[in-house]
This record gives structure tokens, C-alpha cells and sequence, in this order.
């Protein structure tokens, strides 16, 4: 459950108009966060798996630190994602594998309908993951939240990514505690 890594009551939902340019620049859109970010900034990014668990109705529950190979950590996601609607190779490529469920997804053709998107200003004490959230530099947290849908309109996953900027080292850490 996400509830263990992040607590909500924190956050206060904002409008697009009401981010930071450079935030909107990482937020506003309809794709990827690994996709957007790789364009971004020119780099590969991949996962550090915070926490993972596979509960018995089938739901993949994530925190993870989506980063570069150079050490910088740009988003801290929370997602909660529908293994049922996924082909086999899918769920266990997400389950087994470091690679960001956006990438996972584009690899395999799967373009999910984006909805219910919001965004969120909260502090980082809304990170529950107590290393990952003693290590972000940022009092204030800019974020998103969305529903990623199949195209006949079946939930893929949930999904809160909040913009991070941590050194790589600092995830390393995190992972080692």
C-alpha cells in the first residue's frame, strides 16, 4: 500500500498555472516521466527501488527514485499499478527489472490514455520512506498525480512523481540503510 511511503495529507492540490516554469516544464504533459526527463536532460535513466511489494489482489505497490548514471535522482514516485491489466512479460519485467515503468510500457507498444491528472505542492514530510525523504534538498515539493488507463479503459496504475533533485550518492545511501 502507498500509504506506507507517502501520507497525503500534506499535499495541497494546485493548478498548472500555479507551478514554477521549470516545474511545469517536468510535469505538464502527456508522457512519460522517463521519456521527458531523458529528452530533458540527454541521459538513460533507470529505477532505484525504494520499497516493492506484490499484494494479494495483484497490485504492484513502488516507491522509487528514478535517476541518470551520473548521479543526479530527478523524481521520487509512488505507484501503484494493476498487474491484472498488464500482458505477463510486462508484469514481470516491472516486477523483476530496474526499469521505470514508463520505459517498460513505450518498449512494449503499450500507450496508456492519461487521466485524472493533478498537481501537488507538499514538503518532503510527506515522504514516509524516512532515508529518502532525509536526504531530498527541497523543503517544498512540486508533483503530480495520474491515472494511466488502457486503451478500452481498464487502470494500469496510479501514479505520484514528485520532483526531487538528489545526488546519486544520496540514493545510495538510502538504499544501504
Amino acid at each position: 500500500m502507498l500509504t506506507q511511503c507517502i501520507d497525503l495529507s500534506f499535499a495541497k492540490y494546485i493548478t498548472q498555472s500555479q507551478l514554477p516554469e521549470v516545474y511545469s516544464t517536468i510535469l505538464d504533459h502527456d508522457d512519460y516521466m522517463t521519456l521527458r526527463i531523458s529528452r530533458l536532460k540527454k541521459c538513460t535513466l533507470s529505477i532505484t527501488k525504494m520499497f516493492q511489494e506484490v499484494s494479494p489482489n495483484n497490485m504492484l505497490n513502488r516507491c522509487v527514485v528514478l535517476h541518470d548514471d551520473k548521479g543526479t535522482a530527478y523524481i521520487a514516485a509512488f505507484i501503484e499499478i494493476h498487474l491484472e491489466n498488464l500482458p505477463l512479460d510486462v508484469r514481470e519485467t516491472l516486477i523483476h527489472s530496474n526499469e521505470p515503468l514508463g520505459k517498460v510500457l513505450f518498449e512494449k507498444k503499450i500507450y496508456p490514455k492519461f487521466s485524472n491528472r493533478k498537481y501537488l505542492l507538499t514538503n518532503r514530510e510527506c515522504i514516509l520512506v524516512p532515508y529518502l525523504r532525509d536526504r531530498i534538498k527541497m523543503n517544498h515539493l512540486y508533483g503530480r498525480f495520474h491515472s494511466l488507463l488502457t486503451a478500452s479503459g481498464k487502470k494500469i496504475a496510479d501514479v505520484y512523481e514528485f520532483v526531487t533533485y538528489m545526488e546519486m550518492d544520496s540514493v545510495s545511501q538510502v538504499c544501504e540503510a
